[in-house]
């Protein structure tokens, strides 16, 4: 074994450690994703066992487990989706976090100020217009 194969098996190790470390830091976060770090033989030409590389890692997006926080306005995402958020540039972001409050607009925020949005629908039966633009959603009072 040449000193590079095993320099490339000790990278790949340590960036397996990462996520896993990543995912244990991270196990009480709501809405949080764990990772897979999945490995690659590498090769020149038809040379096998040159080592070892990341070939990617991937998020798990099994539905995980369901609390009640006792919060009215917290939510759960069960199967595929993620929540749209914008933040106060206007740059988009998504997330799978429904941890959400009102800000001082009755805006739908979440615990870092970002504004939940999605398409206003009108009518009866409750219909979303084609070409429509998503909007921050607000709770208005009665």
């Amino acid at each position: 074994m040449s000193f590079s194969q095993a320099v490339s098996g000790l990278n790949a190790a340590a960036t397996n450690l990462d996520v896993i470390g990543n995912n244990i830091a991270n196990s009480a976060t709501y809405g949080f994703k764990s990772g897979t770090a999945s490995f690659a033989d590498m090769f020149a030409g038809s040379k096998v066992g040159l080592g070892v590389k990341v070939a990617g890692i991937t998020q798990d997006f099994t539905d995980g487990t369901t609390t009640n926080t006792g919060r009215g306005l917290d939510v759960a995402i069960s199967q595929n989706g993620f929540f749209r958020l914008v933040d106060s540039n206007g740059s988009v972001f998504y997330s799978r976090n429904g941890q959400f409050k009102l800000d001082e607009n009755r805006n739908l925020v979440n615990m870092q100020g970002m504004q939940l949005t999605g398409y206003p629908a009108t009518g009866t039966p409750p219909t979303i217009q084609q070409g429509a633009n998503p909007a921050p959603i607000t709770i208005r009072t009665r």
